[in-house]
């Protein structure tokens, strides 16, 4: 019936969808990484980014990147599965500006 729900797993998350969005904004001012200095950074609640971060890695479409220092340093990064989303991506932020403001 509707193929993204059904099939779509790691996408079909709210969450997941809101952390893909921060890590688009961010990397598009960027180097291409999403620097925080803390997982609360991304700007949803931090369970969601605890179990959701892991599945994105895992179905392929982020990349964390940890360095080992005080304080704790992540860098998430859209892998080229990631990057292939970008389109829809921008069209929904486009959406979402035209619609709200």
């Amino acid at each position: 019936m509707f193929p993204l729900i059904e099939y779509g797993g790691t996408l079909a998350d709210s969450a997941v969808i809101s952390i893909l969005i921060c890590i688009y904004v961010f990397t598009q001012n960027s180097r291409g990484n999403a620097s925080v200095s803390a997982p609360y950074a991304v700007g949803t609640v931090p369970p969601s980014i605890t179990y959701s971060v892991p599945v994105m890695e895992a179905d392929g479409i982020v990349r964390r990147i940890v360095h080992h220092q005080v304080p704790p340093k992540v860098e998430y990064c859209l892998t080229d599965w990631g990057q292939s989303l970008c389109p829809a991506l921008d069209a929904l932020l486009k959406w979402a500006e035209q619609r709200y403001g």
